[in-house]
């Protein structure tokens, strides 16, 4: 769930508090048979500035008008009709395309490869053909079950079994690196991170904010088809490819003269459980 935070525009700006979203499963409106959000204060440092004594928040909630799940969907096989060909499709005697490889995940967006071979080379070795001869496939695009390791999680615990200079860890990954394609573990608890392979494997995402896979150590566009190459967005409902009007929007402003800080939970806006995305706005 995305979630930005500003001061309303008539109050001073000041930084903003960072929020969590509670579900209460047994909580119910009367009109609504979905259960309903909380949106809680979780650390609110520094404080807010106060307008005319009070501290104004805005809160935008959007709801789904239906309550089918969507998901991004996605064959089990590879789809040969989603790639990225780096080099480009060239020119020259290429012979064709051979068998995919396997899917490098089996579950949550992975990648297969094709390889071609030019035909003509020359005597001292260089191809006379031009463009890439790998093609690199969506596969396996089907949600990976519920409680899952994340995927890079569970590349950087593989080293938990290892040991470094002497010491067992247990390694999360750190993605705050300028190569998003790297395998960066922290060891938890600690102040270090490592780099433990130049490469994640193929179908890593690149980070949390975008659908984008790492393939060959770098970062390729992903659409939220889950198809390499694609430019497929979501709208504001979370629908693929959507126009937009599958949700309807909630406004409300909270006023309070006690945002402090150390988990204090406000029920500020009841929504159904339906519920895509909060947005703070000024």
């Amino acid at each position: 769930m995305h979630t930005k935070t500003h001061i309303l525009a008539n109050c001073p700006r000041a930084p903003s508090p960072r929020w969590r979203v509670e579900r209460d499963l047994s909580e119910r409106r009367p009109d609504d048979d979905k259960s309903v959000d909380r949106i809680a204060i979780e650390e609110p440092y520094p404080r807010p500035k106060k307008c005319n004594n009070y501290s104004f928040l805005f809160l935008r909630t959007w709801v789904s008008k239906h309550r089918s799940r969507h998901r991004r969907q996605g064959a089990r096989l590879h789809l040969p009709a989603s790639y990225v060909l780096p080099g480009g499709e060239g020119y020259g005697a290429w012979g064709p395309w051979g068998e995919p490889s396997a899917c490098s995940r089996t579950c949550g967006g992975g990648v297969a490869t094709q390889k071609r071979i030019c035909l003509q080379v020359e005597s001292d070795g260089r191809s006379r053909c031009a463009g890439g001869d790998t093609k690199y496939y969506s596969c396996n695009t089907q949600d990976c079950p519920p409680g899952s390791l994340d995927f890079r999680s569970q590349q950087c615990a593989e080293f938990d079994s290892k040991p470094f200079r002497g010491t067992y860890y247990h390694w999360v990954p750190y993605t705050k690196g300028p190569k998003p394609c790297e395998l960066n573990c922290m060891p938890h608890a600690e102040r270090f991170y490592y780099r433990h392979n130049e490469k994640v494997v193929d179908g890593t995402r690149c980070n949390d904010d975008s659908f984008d896979v790492c393939v060959d150590g770098v970062c390729q566009p992903v659409g939220c088809d889950m198809m390499l190459g694609s430019n497929a967005q979501e709208d504001k409902c979370r629908e693929c490819r959507g126009n937009g009007t599958n949700c309807h929007t909630i406004d409300g402003v909270i006023d309070t003269q006690d945002l402090r800080q150390g988990g204090v939970a406000l029920p500020l806006l009841m929504v159904p459980r339906s519920v895509l995305r909060h947005e703070r706005g000024r």
